[in-house]
């Protein structure tokens, strides 16, 4: 194997590419204001990350109206599930809310991964702005 080869195996990174979303549903207005999700990660690692919105519409979120935070056409490759509001809390316009979790880097080489989130109503909408 050629020295090459063998420095791109050991050193095999995962690249990760962040598309922060603005939703726009007629009073679902959302943007991501911010995250903390590394522009790389070496394959198979887990990273505690956050990602916080602003809910820029008119309606309340909660988890008892089923608001939740969404990986796009849910096929995220580095976590999965929707991010759920802690039960009891409400995010009002103009408020923001933090979601904190895990996300695993894939162990599949490719060199680029993308992760892309938006808010979603679960059974009624997700939309996204950009």
């Amino acid at each position: 194997m050629r020295k090459s080869k063998l420095v791109f195996l050991v050193f095999l990174m995962t690249f990760l590419t962040v598309f922060p979303s603005l939703v726009h549903a007629s009073g679902k207005e959302a943007t991501i204001v911010s995250h903390t999700i590394p522009s790389t990660m070496q394959a198979g690692v887990t990273y505690p990350v956050s990602i916080t919105v602003r809910n820029d519409g008119s309606e309340e979120w909660s988890e008892k109206d089923l608001y939740r935070l969404g990986d796009v056409n849910d096929s995220d490759p580095f976590t999965k599930g929707r991010k759920l509001i802690p039960e009891g809390q409400t995010v009002k316009p103009g408020q923001t809310i933090t979601f904190s979790f895990d996300m695993t880097a894939p162990s599949a080489i490719k060199a680029t991964y993308t992760t892309d989130w938006r808010m979603v109503q679960e059974g009624v909408t997700c939309s996204v702005r950009r």
